[in-house]
């Protein structure tokens, strides 16, 4: 008998063993390539996002975000297939699960503040558009950031046409009308108009400038389209005594006007602004009439949102939600994510959001570092 009929006899006999080898280095193949795919999905998502830092102009940014979508929906996909927090010493793992917990962090919490968004949304409903302004404060501390990415996720699953205008000061920013309206100016393709010193408070040459960006943005308009302009900054001083008014009174209320004016040829239009405090505002810092509640909306006026710690419930559904701790090929057991939620916990203050992000972070990085020690 020759080995070719040897050979296909012992497989004939006992086909298990071949067969399992073959579906296993099958298997391991197509993860590992799986992975090299989901490596270059997560680098080209860095890329967009690294552009869109870097980008004014406001078609660019608005086929940037939509391509951003576009690979997050793909990420998503692909990590059902392998697993986006896989045990791996190589620098891409390591990003990927890093990206992957970035990417979740909003999931964590805010759920009062997007029920008091869809209340306002209902109230647009059966009229041809609608406007809202929020304020955030002390949201550096209190995990702002985390919020105002949630309620732009909300924002863009509402149309095809999203506009976003962000505009971050940082801390050694001023704020007042000129470097708001330079910003918007740039992203709309408004550039500012030659103004002597003198002109830094000329009322008459901020509501001119401010007029043409209004009619820059709501010329860009199409049927359901949402234009969210986001606003941060750390200097709650100049936001009390004197940006506020001029924003809610003058800017504000004069592009929701623009609005009514509109919505007759392009229905279903919504505007939506957001004024991110960094630091917190003193009680009674922010005047009445710029000021409205959820029983008494306004959509000239600012509705504050509410901030508040994380409670140990929620980092422990997110520890079981999104940590990937519980994937086969780790295998951590229940009773140690609820150890690890109620010491996250307890060392961020009772859930102080900017410490537990730091918290989970740290202890997560350390547990898949000391995994694949023990792997090795």
């Amino acid at each position: 008998m020759c080995a070719q009929e040897r050979m296909r006899n012992l497989t004939h006999l006992n086909p298990t063993h071949s067969e399992t080898d073959m579906t296993g280095l099958r298997s391991d193949r197509m993860h590992k390539s799986l992975n090299r795919h989901l490596d270059r999905l997560y680098e080209e998502w860095e890329r967009v996002y690294d552009q869109m830092g870097r980008t004014w102009d406001e078609r660019q940014l608005l086929l940037l975000e939509r391509q951003a979508e576009a690979l997050e929906r793909r990420i998503k996909g692909f990590e059902e297939k392998v697993g986006p927090c896989e045990v791996g010493s190589s620098p891409q793992a390591a990003r990927r699960r890093y990206l992957h917990w970035e990417r979740y962090i909003p999931e964590i919490n805010f759920t009062e503040v997007l029920r008091l968004i869809e209340d306002v949304f209902r109230r647009f409903e059966g009229t041809p558009g609608g406007a809202a302004l929020f304020l955030l404060q002390n949201a550096h501390s209190m995990g702002g950031r985390w919020c105002v990415e949630r309620v732009r996720r909300l924002l863009s699953e509402k149309t095809a046409d999203f506009k976003h205008y962000e505009i971050g000061l940082s801390p050694g920013d001023r704020l007042d009308a000129w470097t708001l309206l330079r910003r918007l100016g740039e992203y709309v393709g408004s550039e500012l108009p030659p103004v002597d010193q003198d002109a830094e408070y000329d009322e008459l040459a901020i509501r001119n400038y401010a007029r043409v960006i209004g009619q820059k943005i709501v010329g860009s308009l199409q049927s359901g389209s949402v234009v969210f302009v986001e606003l941060r900054t750390w200097d709650a001083s100049s936001l009390q005594s004197y940006f506020l008014p001029w924003f809610v009174q003058d800017f504000w209320a004069s592009l929701v006007r623009q609005l009514s004016l509109v919505v007759h040829k392009h229905p279903l239009v919504n505007f939506i602004g957001m004024i991110v405090v960094e630091t917190p505002i003193p009680e009674g810092g922010l005047a009445v009439d710029l000021c409205c509640t959820q029983e008494q909306f306004s959509g000239e006026k600012a509705l504050p949102l509410p901030l508040r710690l994380w409670t140990l419930e929620e980092i422990r559904r997110w520890l079981f939600s999104f940590s990937g701790l519980t994937a086969p090929s780790i295998g951590v057991e229940a009773q140690a994510i609820e150890r690890m939620a109620q010491n996250i916990h307890e060392a961020s203050g009772g859930g102080q959001p900017e410490l537990v992000y730091t918290a989970l972070m740290t202890t997560l990085e350390h547990y898949f570092k000391s995994f694949r020690e023990e792997s090795v």
